[in-house]
């Protein structure tokens, strides 16, 4: 009779160094963006990754481009 192994003991492609790399990067960025004045990382900062709104939230503290270029002539 072979026995089947288990998933759990299934190496899985989650571990790799690849992708342990990638997710680190992901969290530095999201921390460099959604950090406050103290240093530090709400709640509802990461939330916002997931229902989208991060960008609506993080706009008002960016200036345009195009106003920028209005602002130079």
């Amino acid at each position: 009779m072979q026995s089947q192994s288990s998933p759990l003991l299934y190496r899985s492609p989650a571990l790799s160094l690849h992708n342990r790399a990638g997710a680190e990067a992901e969290w530095r960025i999201l921390y460099s963006l959604g950090k406050d004045k103290d240093g530090l990382l709400h709640k509802d900062v990461v939330r916002s990754v997931y229902d989208g709104s991060l960008f609506h939230r993080l706009a008002p503290n960016w200036s345009s481009p195009d106003k920028e270029k209005q602002l130079e002539c």
